[in-house]
């Protein structure tokens, strides 16, 4: 039992909190994604949160002066109204499609300051037009209700569409592909190593060289089921 100490004597019973898996998008999840975008601004947006894993609020505060399209990297760095967090700037590279993408959004938009934005002003939050996509998709999980009694079934509610769930997927794409712990926690901009670790649990119980050791030590194993 938890116990917390309040004073000499008192002492409260605290919940015990069960530990949530941080869960990707899978790579049929995220095909079925990008097909269901109707238009390019959310092609480009969601490609970008995708491939940059950069949190909501940075993806929202970029300036143009922020990507380097030659050396192919964006950074987050402190700008008027707003701070990284942990007050940690840091560089992340980002692939050749993309800055190819940007490039041509960039000549559309040549006196924006926000890269996704209008004019002087940062774009409005994407969550709506995230779990929009999400349902045309069919990638909603099929159990949310939100607080209205809708469910996800039927309407663009599923709490499991949301900005987050690509910095995640950046992750482990990038562990799958050999990239460090520790380089990964740099280009998150994890103050604590655990909390990328977190990220990557699912991905490692999926891992397919940790398939092959189960499939080498159980997989001569007669397995007798159904009745006589």
């Amino acid at each position: 039992m938890n116990f917390h100490k309040l004073g000499e004597h008192t002492k409260v019973k605290l919940p015990i909190l069960t530990k949530k898996m941080k869960k990707a998008f899978s790579d049929t999840e995220i095909d079925r994604f990008f097909l269901a975008c109707e238009n390019a601004d959310d092609l480009l947006l969601f490609h970008f949160f995708l491939a940059s894993g950069e949190r909501r609020c940075e993806v929202e505060n970029e300036w143009w002066s922020d990507l380097d399209i030659d050396a192919g990297t964006v950074q987050v760095t402190e700008h008027p109204g707003f701070t990284p967090k942990d007050h940690e700037e840091r560089i992340i590279p980002l692939p050749d499609s993309l800055l190819d993408a940007l490039r041509r959004h960039r000549e559309r938009n040549p006196e924006a300051l926000y890269i996704f934005g209008e004019g002087q002003e940062k774009m409005g939050k994407p969550d709506a037009r995230l779990k929009e996509i999400a349902f045309r998709a069919g990638i909603n999980c099929g159990h949310c209700v939100n607080t209205a009694g809708q469910s996800c079934r039927d309407f663009a509610v599923c709490e499991k569409a949301h900005p987050h769930r690509f910095r995640r997927t950046y992750a482990t794409r990038q562990h799958r592909r050999g990239v460090p712990t520790r380089t990964l926690q740099v280009l998150l901009g994890h103050a604590d190593m655990k909390t990328t670790e977190g990220y990557l649990e699912a991905e490692d119980a999926q891992d397919i060289s940790l398939r092959e050791k189960v499939n080498a030590a159980f997989g001569a194993l007669a397995v007798v089921g159904g009745a006589a």
